[in-house]
């Protein structure tokens, strides 16, 4: 990647950020909220600030076509006399399957732009005045070169006219005619009171408008001036219809205000838009835009200087951006940035690199000592697929993948995946369908991102041309008791089911190995005397070396009763193949244990958990804790349609927990993603989270299990109940006494009318501490519109506050219930 192709997120987020002030300051102006404009024109009186931000966006298109950007960063402005910038942005992106890491930094000192990426040894420069000029040339050439080509009909002049007049008519548009802000609860954030304000934007209003009609109109004459002089009442009534039918959006932007200062504390955008080409009579798939982005700001008046870099080497403004117009020939240039790809010779040498085989998982350290080579020998004519997986904690370490000839050079590269691999976390690499032609001997190099990175990760060469090598007897390590094999054959969408005789506390290994030069890749489900689930797994997630892949265990597995059990093996997404069961007898325990306190299946830390599912299938893990451990479970959706619902079921397959859609006033998770909160664990044992799709939703996904309290109640609580009545736009508030350490939910339920209640709770100092509008949870008591809060945990002792209003004005009797338990 050249330095100015690098530049270009970047170049988008300054322009986000530079638009986003602006478009907001509008807003508040025209809204009755006197303390939100007193805080924008409190923003503009700054002499300087610091600032941090996250953003967030998804795109996708047809399927296999996907975008992601994740960036975070911060940085100082001064806007005085001594006008300077300071930016730093870490993320990535990946685009279409293409990851590219994004670490920049830009100085803006003296009219001077300054920038370095982590590919460049020292920051270059530029006249911010001659980046601007030529950024300006190189977007007006570009799309005067787009409209005025051959069949346009449109002359250099005539298209740089149109397009004048679509940046006029783009500028007219006035969105304090459609937006609206109100002023929501307060909160508190990082200790501080804030004013909590909102603005949506009306945005079907906005394209039923004849402010979009003129930018429609103007489009239209940049590529075909002749149609859009005959666009009349009509035609553009016809299309304001159609645009409005192909685009369903919704654009909110929340305002955070200290109440102490006045100053403009945060600003959170959010936008989900859908495009659907086919209600405009075009073809292609509906593309899915999701953008969600945070801007802090903070040390008003105070910010410290921004400084030139001393190492910069100043460069022409065409270097910086990549001038496309023909260079005279000339000595040494002052700068030349670097390219991505280091030459042959530029290579870190690695010796001592050990052989890896087709079909076998490898495990290797990485260290800052430098990159680890494997030498892997082909027979040639092959088609080979190279996957590296970490064996830390997810994003611990961000591996790299690289494959070399015997001469040095670079075949493939891969950082993160981007694929459709469910094993493999969102940092894993892979390389699939590499040919290697030639008979000859390849170097599989594998680093980490930062190339600091320390921990073990999985090295797997999957190839067409080597048969799986055959199993030991004995999985090393293992005491081995009687052992059964059996071979058999799934078919594809269909299974095999192997039974067998078990005695209560019972000490069973059951692996499933797939055989033969196939890519099956097994399931097993093992069923109990009385066909109850027992257990089940996909892939073994072990650091067995005879084990492959996709491979499936269930490990030291306590039978629960004596009878005939039933292990059911299947392929994942219907697949079918060879394969060989392996049924291992340990012995057996005198009596099945009962749950006892587990010190270490309860972590102390919280897990995340990168995964994916496709449609009508699911995930699935398992967690160890003991009696009244207390758990917050989130599901967020990083990429697909995927509409997450998070279940969790004990040992005996009951179901605990469920939940759909949050339901929260957490904004850091969409509206769709799921969380089950302070969930208290009334018995000791093991237990299954399992993740579907709503629906035939499916895509990736991010599991984050988080411990919260040990030693809470396990009983069922108190229940205090209070009746009354709802009028149309009223609300109705009650209290209730808790305690530091109650665990808290609040329910309501419709008893009349056409009431769709809402549920907010206050803590004792007035802050909104939940919200609900529809519970989505297991309470059979409650109606599919009624509202129930997730449990609190309380940290405050003191006077709450419930405050009851209607859906839409709907209105009617209810009863709310509140649990304490303590």
């Amino acid at each position: 990647m050249t330095a100015h192709r690098a530049l270009r997120p970047v170049l988008w987020l300054v322009s986000l950020m530079a638009l986003l002030l602006p478009a907001t300051a509008m807003t508040a102006q025209g809204s009755q909220t006197a303390l939100l404009s007193e805080a924008f024109e409190r923003l503009d009186r700054a002499e300087s600030l610091t600032f941090s931000f996250d953003i967030t966006f998804f795109m996708t298109g047809r399927p296999g076509d996907y975008g992601e950007i994740e960036l975070t960063g911060s940085g100082i402005i001064h806007a005085g006399a001594d006008r300077s910038l300071e930016l730093v942005v870490d993320g990535q992106s990946d685009w279409l399957g293409e990851t590219t890491p994004i670490a920049v930094e830009l100085r803006i000192v003296d009219q001077i732009l300054y920038y370095q990426t982590g590919e460049m040894p020292q920051f270059a420069g530029a006249p911010l005045g001659e980046l601007a000029l030529l950024f300006q040339q190189q977007l007006t050439a570009s799309l005067q070169s787009n409209v005025s080509g051959e069949g346009s009909g449109q002359t250099g002049a005539a298209a740089q006219t149109a397009l004048d007049n679509l940046i006029e008519h783009l500028m007219a548009i006035d969105l304090t005619s459609f937006a609206t802000t109100t002023r929501l609860a307060d909160i508190r954030l990082e200790g501080e009171a804030m004013a909590h304000f909102r603005t949506t934007l009306a945005v079907d209003e906005l394209l039923r408008s004849q402010q979009m009609m003129d930018v429609l109109v103007s489009i239209v004459a940049i590529s075909d001036p002749q149609t859009a002089e005959t666009i009349g009442p009509a035609e553009a009534e016809l299309a304001r219809t159609r645009l409005e039918q192909a685009v369903s959006a919704a654009l909110t932007v929340d305002y955070y205000v200290n109440g102490a200062t006045g100053e403009l504390y945060r600003i959170e955008p959010a936008v989900d838009l859908l495009f659907d080409p086919a209600a405009m009579d075009r073809e292609g798939d509906a593309i899915s835009l999701k953008l969600n982005a945070g801007l802090t700001m903070k040390d008003y008046d105070a910010a410290p200087p921004v400084v030139a870099p001393a190492n910069a080497v100043v460069a022409d403004a065409g270097s910086l951006l990549g001038d496309n117009t023909p260079e005279t020939p000339a000595a040494t240039p002052a700068f030349a940035f670097p390219t991505s790809t280091p030459l042959a010779a530029d290579v870190p040498t690695v010796t001592d690199a050990q052989a890896i085989s087709a079909n076998i998982p490898m495990q290797v350290r990485l260290s800052a000592a430098g990159p680890t080579d494997l030498i892997y020998t082909s027979p040639g004519d092959e088609t080979i697929n190279v996957v590296v997986r970490s064996l830390e904690e997810p994003g611990t370490v961000d591996t790299t993948l690289e494959i070399l000839t015997a001469t040095g050079t670079r075949l493939a590269y891969n950082d993160d995946h981007g694929g459709n691999r469910s094993e493999l976390a969102l940092f894993d690499s892979a390389i699939e369908a590499l040919q290697l032609s030639a008979p000859s001997s390849y170097t599989i190099r594998v680093t980490s991102f930062s190339g600091a990175a320390e921990g073990n990760v999985e090295v797997l060469v999957e190839s067409d041309a080597a048969p799986t090598p055959s199993q030991p007897t004995a999985v090393p390590g293992q005491t081995m008791g009687s052992v059964e094999r059996v071979t058999g054959n799934v078919p594809a969408n269909g299974q095999y089911t192997f039974e067998f005789d078990g005695t209560a506390g019972e000490i069973i290994t059951l692996t499933v190995r797939a055989t033969g030069p196939s890519d099956f890749d097994p399931r097993v489900t093992l069923y109990g005397p009385n066909g109850a689930l027992v257990a089940q797994n996909d892939d073994h997630g072990e650091d067995d070396p005879t084990l492959g892949r996709f491979d499936s265990r269930l490990s030291e597995l306590v039978l629960p009763a004596t009878g005939t059990y039933s292990a059911v093996i299947s392929g994942f997404a219907g697949m079918g193949g060879p394969f060989e069961l392996e049924l291992e007898l340990a012995g057996a325990e005198s009596t099945r244990p009962q749950p006892t306190a587990v010190p270490t299946g309860t972590p102390t830390e919280e897990r995340v958990i990168y995964d994916r599912i496709e449609s009508n299938d699911f995930y699935l893990t398992r967690i160890e804790v003991n009696a009244g451990d207390v758990y917050t479970l989130t599901v967020r959706a990083i990429d697909g349609d995927l509409d997450p619902q998070l279940y969790v079921y004990d040992w005996e397959d009951n179901l605990v927990a469920v939940n759909d859609d949050h339901g929260t006033i957490d904004r850091s998770i969409g509206q769709l993603d799921s969380r089950i909160q302070n969930l208290i664990f009334r018995e000791t044992g093991t237990y299954e989270i399992e993740i579907h799709g709503y629906g035939d939703t499916s895509g990736g996904f991010a599991l984050v299990i988080t411990p919260v309290a040990t030693g809470a109640p396990t009983g069922s609580g108190i229940d205090e109940v209070t009746t009354g009545t709802l009028e149309s736009e009223g609300s109705y508030t009650t209290t209730f006494e808790a305690q530091a350490g109650d665990y808290v939910s609040v329910a309501v339920r419709a008893l009349s009318g056409d009431l769709d209640p809402a549920v907010t709770v206050y803590d004792p100092d007035g802050f909104v501490i939940a919200f609900n509008d529809d519970h989505q949870t297991l309470d059979s008591t409650l109606g599919q519109f009624d509202a129930k809060t997730q449990t609190l945990l309380i940290d405050q002792t003191g006077t709450y506050t419930i405050e009851v209003t209607g859906y839409l004005d709907t209105a009617g009797m209810f009863a709310i219930t509140t649990t304490i338990i303590r």
